[in-house]
């Protein structure tokens, strides 16, 4: 059985940038269903949820700690020498829905020491006003995000195009790409995943007759055990009840194998 992984995402392009990283490192034997912040609770039966970094508190607070995978996305290297470029004393915003969205951007341009000598605004659309949002993207010299939020067709340019100056430089981070610990704690959450399942299925098969699929005597053994324990513990009593079916063989002779297991 295939282990079901639930991608979750802001937008589609949020998504897409997950399921890029997700089918990258872990191809075999999964199926993937996808959802946004807006319906993610109709998704109660995966295995894993993957999300982004942002998003592991509140996706945890659904699903449990333990199921849940939160990957750091960041853009390539070019993007980065594209940012150097820009020139000292520049008003740069970076475009985004949320503060939490931009965390790991602003952590690598400090980590690079990039834009200090520019003027570096965090704009979330989502958390302030419309006007506010539009003065600022009016102003800026250099608008900076990922392709969910400034490239055409995104937020920028549909809700505040008509504010957009022709002097204004638009820089679209390329497909983000994980950071090497999300990638390792994503294979190993996956692995320990695939080793329980493992486990369970040996478990269930060194338990089952492989003809009938019903249990063997190794499970009866087991199971007398246990309930003797019981038994002598609470003092209620036993009961163990023994069919003999006569003339089976005949039956048994006769009729096909999957008559017989239905018998």
């Amino acid at each position: 059985m295939a282990i079901k992984l639930a991608i979750i995402g802001a937008n589609i392009a949020n998504i897409e940038e997950i399921k890029n990283v997700v089918v990258k490192t872990v191809s075999d034997n999964i199926e993937i269903i996808t959802a946004t912040i807006n319906n993610y609770h109709e998704m109660a039966n995966a295995d894993l949820y993957i999300c982004l970094i942002n998003r592991k508190q509140e996706i945890e607070s659904a699903f449990g700690k333990e199921k849940v995978v939160a990957l750091t996305l960041v853009p390539p290297t070019e993007y980065f020498l594209a940012l150097h470029e820009i020139p000292a004393n520049s008003y740069v915003v970076l475009f985004n829905n949320s503060t939490s969205g931009t965390i790991a951007l602003t952590d690598r341009l400090k980590k690079y020491n990039l834009l200090n000598n520019c003027h570096c605004e965090v704009v979330p659309y989502d958390e302030l006003s419309y006007e506010q949002v539009a003065d600022k993207v009016a102003a800026a010299d250099y608008i900076i995000g990922g392709m969910a939020y400034v490239c055409q067709g995104s937020a920028l340019h549909t809700k505040f195009g008509d504010y957009l100056s022709q002097n204004t430089t638009v820089l679209v981070s390329p497909q983000r790409i994980a950071t090497s610990d999300s990638i390792s704690h994503l294979c190993y959450v996956y692995s320990q995943l695939c080793h329980k399942r493992m486990t369970a299925e040996l478990t269930r098969l060194s338990s089952t007759d492989f003809l009938t699929q019903i249990s063997n005597r190794r499970t009866f053994d087991k199971t007398l055990i246990v309930e003797w324990d019981r038994a002598q513990h609470t003092g209620q009593p036993l009961s163990l009840a023994m069919i003999d079916i006569d003339f089976f063989k005949d039956y048994n002779d006769i009729m096909d194998m999957f008559k017989v297991m239905n018998a």
